[in-house]
C-alpha cells in the first residue's frame, strides 16, 4: 500500500446522466487495464479501484 492516492474528478460538476458517464469511464478503464474491476481497500479507509498492469502505460 501506498501514502498517496490519485482520484479522477470531472470538471463539470453536474451530468444529466451521471450514473451511466460513470458506469462508462469505469467500463472503459477496466478495458484497457488501467483499473481493476473489483474494488479494494486501495484508497487509504475507503473502497475504490486499484490500478491494474496497463496503468503504467498511460502515466
Amino acid at each position: 500500500m501506498s501514502d498517496y492516492t490519485i482520484s479522477l474528478v470531472p470538471s463539470v460538476s453536474r451530468y444529466a446522466f451521471a450514473e451511466i458517464a460513470v458506469d462508462d469511464i469505469l467500463k472503459w478503464l477496466v478495458s484497457k487495464d488501467i483499473v481493476k474491476a473489483e474494488l479494494s481497500e486501495c484508497t487509504l479507509g475507503n473502497l475504490g479501484y486499484a490500478f491494474s498492469d496497463g496503468a503504467q502505460y498511460i502515466v
